[in-house]
């Protein structure tokens, strides 16, 4: 039986406030299964989070150079108080590459 994942408004709205904190934040437009995005690019990385209501999560970090990744992880019940460890590494890369 395949159930629907359940909804956590309240863990989106703690990772957009958490997103603001790093970079540009953004509520993705409205489905059934609401997200929203973390944005940081520089001239050496295009990175991006992108976190689901449900505790759905992707990360990734493309190097601008070689066009390769160089971070990809996903996570399928990431929750608020595991955010700042989660994204320890992502952010790592993201800030040794900021110009």
């Amino acid at each position: 039986m395949n159930r629907d994942p359940t909804i956590h408004v309240e863990w989106l709205d703690a990772f957009l406030i958490w997103a603001e904190s790093h970079g540009a934040a953004t509520r993705c437009r409205p489905t059934e299964k609401p997200a929203g995005t973390l944005d940081i690019d520089t001239e050496h990385v295009v990175s991006n989070i992108t976190y689901w209501s449900s505790g759905e999560c992707d990360a990734a970090i493309l190097d601008v150079s070689s066009g390769q990744s160089v971070y990809q992880r996903s996570w399928s019940d990431l929750q608020p108080a595991d955010f700042d460890t989660a994204f320890a590494p992502w952010l790592a890369i993201v800030r040794g590459h900021r110009t």
